[in-house]
């Protein structure tokens, strides 16, 4: 099944939605339709029985080189100034980290190249990020008088830590991909021709895991940093409950006992 729109192209194969950031003349610069487009394809993918992974990736040579700076100047003008408190408060950008946050199947983000700004928060909402070796990789709110959004502050704390989160926010200084590497800003390094192929290899593995597993286990994990030890075992053990009663444990230990590859159909 294939979307397409100006900013953003949505295609589903092997039970794989792709996400690309479209505005390859424009280093995929986020402007409105872009933060719509993200939603609307994280949303879409979300409800999609047939989609088991998510690959969020740019067109052309770089992820994206965040906020639209054109764009960004309208800010000043009236018209914004005059926008509703919900506008404000909770602007569509807020809405497309929570379709990713919330959304149980797998996200992996195939970072072919530089990204900045509000696309490094769209990045760090994913599960996993695979880049390129040339990517650069920049956190440049405070350069043009902005704080972090679309989730940084809530993501790259629980990355890096938070006393790194600060620095790296502050001063605003691009990383190289192998120190994003270090970071665990990233967990895996490719060449920039390779970066797509490499995330789509782990997307196809991703899928050919037990989904109902795999759900639940980004559902506790999500969990995790946020809840103490007796209510994630209670979930270790509702998420366990589930599980032995799916078709898919039974799938897997007859896989195993029978020594053959499992079909896990997410039943």
């Amino acid at each position: 099944m294939t979307n397409k729109n100006a900013a953003v192209l949505y295609e589903v194969n092997e039970k794989i939605a792709v996400i690309t950031l479209n505005r390859p003349d424009h280093m995929n610069a986020i402007v409105q339709e872009v933060r719509e487009g993200v939603l609307e394809s994280f949303q879409k993918a979300s409800r999609d029985k047939d989609v088991r992974v998510i690959v969020l990736t740019g067109a052309g040579k770089v992820f994206s080189g965040g906020g639209d700076i054109n764009q960004m100047k309208k800010f000043q003008d009236d018209d914004y100034r005059a926008s509703t408190i919900e506008h404000k408060t909770m602007p569509t950008q807020n809405h497309a980290i929570l379709a990713m946050y919330r959304t149980e199947k797998p996200i992996v983000a195939a970072i072919n190249g530089s990204v900045a700004g509000g696309a490094m928060g769209m990045a760090l909402a994913c599960d996993i990020r695979i880049a390129s070796s040339k990517a650069k990789f920049s956190m440049a709110f405070n350069r043009i008088g902005l704080c972090p959004e679309w989730g940084m502050a809530y993501n790259l704390p629980r990355i890096v830590g938070e006393d790194k989160a600060k620095e790296l926010i502050w001063l605003a200084n691009k990383l190289t991909a192998e120190e994003a590497l270090d970071l665990g800003i990233v967990s895996k390094l490719a060449e920039p021709e390779e970066v797509l192929d490499t995330a789509m290899t782990m997307a196809r593995e991703l899928a050919s895991r037990p989904p109902v597993a795999v759900r639940l286990t980004k559902k506790i994990l999500n969990h995790s940093l946020s809840s103490g030890v007796d209510a994630m075992l209670d979930m270790e053990s509702y998420a366990r409950n589930i599980c032995i009663h799916s078709q898919d444990f039974k799938e897997g230990i007859a896989a195993m006992v029978e020594k053959r590859p499992p079909v896990f159909k997410g039943e």
